[in-house]
């Protein structure tokens, strides 16, 4: 009877052992692989195995750009320092071939001027010639209209192939504006486009014809010694 008990004995303690054993194995796996919530609740509260670390890997992250400036590559910055020292040295070149054209300009209008005062300044001499020897008569605005009364001799009277034309002639070719290059003298009052001087044969008084589109460019030129008219062959008055 001893030995049959022995023997239950024996056995209960083999089993709880095994019991005990597996039921370790079983919470020790579940703290390393974790635990169902219900489980974790159920079970009393024991130190938590330390977890293995874990290296997470580096964001790749933009350069930080300053506000308002940019990125530029070196190659991509010394073409546009190229480029724009280019720029500067052809808008310089520019600017100083602007600046002598209207130098140059500014000396021939400066020129031609010059030239017209000096045609009026002789032509007006070679008047008073002609009327100190022609009895103080000035010649009429049909022989001056082409000049012939100043490229022929004439007579006392102003006529011309006599016997007696012995003055003149006073010019050698027939004046031309400068500024318009037209020859023909029209009387004072009548002018148009197609002369280049307008003579009053009354008083003696010659003038240069100058279309009004190019008044501008005789701004400093005596505007009392100008008879500005139309464009077109329309008359005008004397400059006032």
């Amino acid at each position: 009877m001893s030995g049959e008990q022995n023997c239950r004995s024996s056995r209960w303690a083999i089993g709880t052992a095994l019991t005990l054993s597996m039921a370790a194995v079983g919470i020790g796996a579940m703290n390393r692989f974790g635990r169902p919530a219900a489980a974790q609740g159920a079970l009393p509260s024991a130190a938590p195995a330390a977890a293995a670390p874990v290296v997470a890997a580096a964001p790749v992250v933009a350069p930080v750009v300053p506000r308002g400036k940019i990125l530029v590559d070196k190659g991509d910055l010394q073409k546009m320092i190229r480029d724009e020292v280019k720029r500067q040295r052809d808008e310089q070149a520019a600017q100083a071939q602007g600046g002598a054209q209207p130098s140059e300009r500014l000396r021939h209008e400066e020129s031609r001027q010059a030239s017209l005062t000096s045609h009026l300044q002789t032509l007006r001499s070679q008047l008073q010639l002609y009327k100190l020897q022609h009895n103080d008569t000035l010649p009429t605005a049909e022989r001056l209209s082409d000049w012939s009364a100043f490229l022929k001799k004439t007579d006392v009277r102003g006529d011309f192939g006599t016997s007696e034309a012995i003055y003149g002639p006073y010019l050698e070719q027939a004046p031309k504006n400068p500024e318009t290059g037209k020859s023909k003298v029209a009387r004072m009052g009548k002018a148009t486009a197609s002369a280049g001087w307008a003579y009053d044969p009354e008083s003696g008084s010659l003038r240069a014809v100058i279309p009004v589109s190019m008044k501008t460019q005789l701004q400093g030129f005596p505007q009392a010694q100008i008879v500005y008219v139309a464009d077109d062959t329309s008359a005008a008055a004397p400059a006032k």
